[in-house]
C-alpha cells in the first residue's frame, strides 16, 4: 500500500522518535518525568505617543501596540466621562446619550449610512457608558483603520443626536426598565446599591421612566459638549498598525475635536453599614423562588487587603465549582444552583463585598444562615495552607487570559494609563498575591467582614418568606416610600453646618499640633481617682506625649513617634511593643481634633454618611472609622469608634474657647472616667526632643 505524502512524514517522524526513545533512558514511573521550563512571560508594552489637536495646543495620549500576526486592527477611546457626571435629576441620560450618539449620525452621514458602512466593511463598532468613562471600541480590517476611525471622529464632532434615533432609543431604555421589574435579580441589585448607598446618591439612584422621559436632546448636547474633547480622550490602537501609521490616522480623525476642560471630580461612595445584620424584604407575590443579596465596603485594588481578600474570595466562594460556599450551599445541602461570595477590588473608588443565592421560598432561611456562617467561619479560623495554596494556583493560572492578545494587552496598559498607575502595577499585584499567607488572610477577614452587621436584601413573596428570614435576623420590609437614611449630601450639609459653628474648615486645616493639661476622674467600685495628665501631639506626623501622675504620685510618660513607642516609669525607659504602638497609633487618627482636621481637609479616602438614627457615619476604605452626633448648635455632641472589638463612646458635654479657638473642656470617655480640660493650646511650638526618651 502506497502512504499518502503527509501520511508518509507523519510515520517518518514516528519512527525518528521511536529511534531516539530507544537510546534515551525511560523513567520508571510517570511521576519522574520532568515538566520543561517555560519562560517568565512579559506582555509587550505599548508604544506612547501623542494625538495633538489642529492648533497644536493640545496633545492627548495614544497608546500602541503591533501585532501584525493578522490583518486586523483594535482600537479604543476612552473619554472621562460617565453615568456618575448625569444631572441629578436625569437618571438614565447617560445610556440615552449613547444610543442618540451611535444612531444619530452627525453632518456628515446619517445613522443609516453610518451603519451601512460598517456593515459592508465588516466592522464591529460598540458604544458604551461606565461609571467614569464613554468607551468607544472597534475591530476591523487593517484596509479600514483609516476609514472607520475618519467616521468616529466626524460623529464625535458633529453628533446629530437625530430626533427618531433618540425616541428609538428613549423606547428601549423605558422597555428595560419595565422588564426589570420582572427581574429578580436585577430588583435585588437595584435594591442593594439604594440601601448600600442611600437613594439619593449618584450610586443608589436608578434611572425611572420619569427620569428618562424629561431627557430632552438640549440635555444630550450640553452632555456632550460638557465631556466630550480631545482633553478628555486616550486613545489606544493595537493589531497590524505601525506607529507612524497609527499617530497620523489618530491625529487626522480626532485632533480637531475641541477642548472642554479639565474633568470634575467625581462623587466617592458612602457605604452604609447596619448596627446589626439587617434583611430588607422586596415583595414580588407568586414567584416560587428568592433571590438573595448581600453587599458592604470592599476595598481599592491598590490596598494591602486587596491581596489577601482576593485569595479569601477564591476559597470561600468565587473561582469555579470547589470553593467552600458552593460546596456546602449547593452541593451538600442542595438549597441553591448558584450561590458565591467574595470581594471586587476597585481602581478609582474602593469595590464591594458581595453574595448571592437563588433559592426554594421555604429555604431561604437556611440558605441565608449557611451562607453567613461560611462566611464568617474564617474570621475566626485559619485557612489550611494547602487549600490557600490551591485557590492562589488557580487564580494565578487564569492571568495568562489576560494577556493572550494585543487587544487585550492594550486595555490594561489603557487601564494603567487612565488610573495614572506605575506600569509594573499589574506584576506588583501578582507578587502580593503570591506572598499572601493564611494569617494575613485571617487578619484582612477580621478588619473587612464585620460577623454581625451584614446587609441583606431579599426578593420574593413577602408573606411567605418573612416568616424565614426572622428566624435569622433583623426583617424591613422595602418599598418605594420607605426613607434611606443613608444619604451623603445630608452628611456633607451636616459637615458644612460644623465647621460654620466652629470657626470655618480654614482654621482646623491649619491645626497642626496641640498641647492639653487636663485631669481625668476615673469612677471605680471603691471610689473615684484623679489622675493628671499632660499631652503633646502633633499630627503630620502622627506623634504624642502623654506624661500623667498617678495616685500614688509616681510619674508615668508615654511617646509614640514615627513607628516606635516608650515608656518611662520610676523603674526606667522601655519599648513599647508593636500591637501596643498600633493601639495608640489606631487611637490618634480617631482622636476628635485630628479627625477635624482630615475632614477639613477634604480628604478623598474619606466618605460620609448618615446612618439609620440620624448620625454622621465616617468611613475609610479599611472600614468605619467613627461616628459622631452634633448638639443643638451643630457641635460636635459625641464619637463613637471600635477599639480592639468592643465598641466605645466619648461624650462632649461642655465647650470653650482657648483664643477664640473652640475646644471641649470636658467629656466623658465610656461610662467610668470623665475628663476635665484646664489648658488647650493649638498649633503651639513643640520643643525638639519632646517625642524622644
Amino acid at each position: 500500500m502506497k502512504l499518502s505524502r503527509p501520511l508518509a512524514a507523519l510515520a517518518l517522524c514516528i519512527a525518528t522518535l521511536a529511534a531516539g526513545a530507544q537510546n534515551a533512558e525511560l523513567p520508571a514511573s510517570p511521576s519522574e518525568i520532568k515538566a520543561p521550563s517555560f519562560k517568565t512571560f512579559v506582555a509587550q508594552p505599548p508604544t506612547r505617543l501623542e494625538v495633538h489637536s489642529a492648533s497644536g495646543d493640545f496633545a492627548a495620549p495614544l497608546l500602541i501596540i503591533e501585532d501584525h500576526q493578522l490583518p486586523l486592527v483594535f482600537g479604543l477611546l476612552l473619554f472621562e466621562a460617565g453615568s456618575l457626571r448625569e444631572p441629578e435629576d436625569k437618571s438614565g441620560l447617560a445610556d440615552l446619550y449613547v444610543e442618540g450618539l451611535r444612531e444619530g449620525g452627525c453632518s456628515e452621514f446619517t445613522g443609516a449610512e453610518f451603519n451601512s458602512w460598517l456593515d459592508s466593511h465588516a466592522v464591529e463598532l460598540s458604544m458604551q457608558m461606565t461609571q467614569d468613562h464613554l468607551r468607544i471600541s472597534f475591530s476591523c480590517l487593517r484596509e479600514d483603520l483609516e476609514g472607520t476611525l475618519l467616521r468616529v471622529g466626524q460623529l464625535l464632532r458633529s453628533p446629530a443626536f437625530d430626533g427618531r434615533a433618540v425616541e428609538v432609543g428613549r423606547m428601549q431604555i423605558l422597555n428595560g426598565i419595565a422588564r426589570a421589574k420582572e427581574d429578580s435579580a436585577e430588583l435585588a441589585t437595584q435594591a442593594m446599591n439604594r440601601v448600600l448607598f442611600g437613594n439619593t446618591s449618584h450610586f443608589g439612584r436608578s434611572a425611572t421612566a420619569a427620569s428618562v422621559s424629561s431627557i430632552a436632546i438640549d440635555d444630550l448636547k450640553k452632555y456632550h459638549d460638557s465631556n466630550v474633547g480631545l482633553d478628555r480622550v486616550t486613545v489606544g490602537i493595537s493589531g497590524d498598525v505601525t506607529a507612524a501609521m497609527g499617530v497620523d490616522i489618530a491625529t487626522q480623525a480626532l485632533g480637531g475635536l475641541g477642548l472642554v476642560g479639565t474633568a470634575s471630580a467625581l462623587p466617592t461612595p458612602v457605604f452604609w453599614s447596619p448596627e446589626r445584620t439587617t434583611i430588607y424584604v422586596v415583595d414580588r407575590p407568586g414567584v416560587p423562588q428568592t433571590e438573595l443579596l448581600l453587599g458592604g465596603i470592599g476595598v481599592r485594588i491598590d490596598d494591602p487587603s486587596h491581596a489577601p481578600l482576593t485569595l479569601w474570595s477564591y476559597v470561600v466562594g468565587a473561582g469555579g465549582m470547589s470553593n467552600r460556599i458552593t460546596q456546602r450551599v449547593r452541593t451538600d445541602l442542595g438549597l441553591a444552583y448558584m450561590v458565591g461570595c467574595g470581594f471586587s477590588g476597585g481602581l478609582a473608588r474602593p469595590g464591594q463585598f458581595y453574595a448571592y443565592c437563588g433559592t426554594r421560598n421555604e429555604a431561604v432561611g437556611d440558605a441565608l444562615s449557611e451562607m453567613l456562617e461560611v462566611i464568617t467561619a474564617t474570621g475566626s479560623e485559619i485557612i489550611p495552607k494547602e487549600e490557600l495554596n490551591a485557590a492562589r494556583a488557580r487564580l494565578l493560572g487564569s492571568q495568562v487570559f489576560r494577556y493572550d492578545s494585543a487587544d487585550e494587552q492594550l486595555e490594561r496598559a489603557m487601564t494603567l494609563q487612565v488610573n495614572a498607575l506605575p506600569s509594573t502595577f499589574w506584576e506588583t499585584n501578582l507578587d502580593r498575591l503570591r506572598q499572601v499567607t493564611p494569617s494575613s488572610v485571617a487578619m484582612a477577614v477580621r478588619n473587612h467582614i464585620p460577623p454581625a452587621r451584614f446587609l441583606c436584601v431579599a426578593v420574593g413573596p413577602a408573606d411567605e418568606i418573612i416568616p424565614y428570614l426572622e428566624t435569622v435576623a433583623n426583617v424591613v420590609l422595602l418599598s418605594e416610600d420607605t426613607p434611606i437614611a443613608n444619604s451623603s449630601k445630608d452628611a456633607q450639609q451636616a459637615i458644612d453646618t460644623m465647621f460654620t459653628v466652629l470657626g470655618g474648615k480654614e482654621r482646623w486645616r491649619d491645626l497642626t499640633s496641640v498641647y492639653t493639661e487636663q485631669v481625668a476622674k476615673i469612677t471605680y467600685k471603691a471610689g473615684t481617682a484623679e489622675v493628671p495628665v499632660l499631652q503633646w501631639r502633633t499630627f503630620e506626623p502622627l506623634q504624642i506625649r502623654m506624661r500623667q501622675r498617678m495616685m500614688s504620685g509616681l510619674f508615668f510618660t508615654n511617646v509614640i513617634s514615627k513607628g516606635e513607642g516608650w515608656l518611662q516609669a520610676p523603674s526606667g525607659v522601655s519599648s513599647v511593643s508593636a500591637d501596643s504602638i498600633q493601639v495608640w497609633k489606631t487611637q490618634m487618627q480617631r482622636w476628635i481634633y485630628y479627625t477635624l482636621h482630615r475632614l477639613a481637609q477634604d480628604e478623598s479616602s474619606i466618605t460620609v454618611s448618615i446612618d439609620s438614627e440620624g448620625r454622621i457615619v465616617l468611613t475609610e476604605d479599611s472600614g468605619q472609622l467613627c461616628w459622631i452626633t452634633l448638639d443643638s448648635l451643630g457641635r460636635p455632641a459625641s464619637m463613637g469608634v471600635e477599639e480592639r472589638g468592643a465598641s466605645k463612646v466619648y461624650t462632649y458635654e461642655e465647650w470653650s474657647e482657648a483664643d477664640g479657638f473652640p475646644y471641649i473642656s470636658r467629656f466623658k470617655e465610656g461610662e467610668n472616667q470623665t475628663i476635665e480640660v484646664s489648658k488647650f493650646v493649638p498649633n503651639v511650638e513643640i520643643e525638639e526632643g519632646t517625642f524622644s526618651l
